[in-house]
């Protein structure tokens, strides 16, 4: 994201530490469950041109 800041990064995962593996708080965060597994779908937008 810093070489291209207007894209937008989205990520679904079930590791839970993923934003500080990342370095980043998400711009939005969703909690979601597949069966009784539960993930969470992270967005990061890009700045507007």
């Amino acid at each position: 994201m810093n070489n291209h800041p207007s894209w937008s990064v989205y990520v679904l995962t079930a590791f839970e530490q993923f934003e500080a593996l990342y370095g980043k708080q998400a711009t939005k965060k969703r909690k979601l469950f597949n069966g009784f597994i539960k993930t969470d779908y992270y967005q990061y937008f890009g700045s507007k041109k």
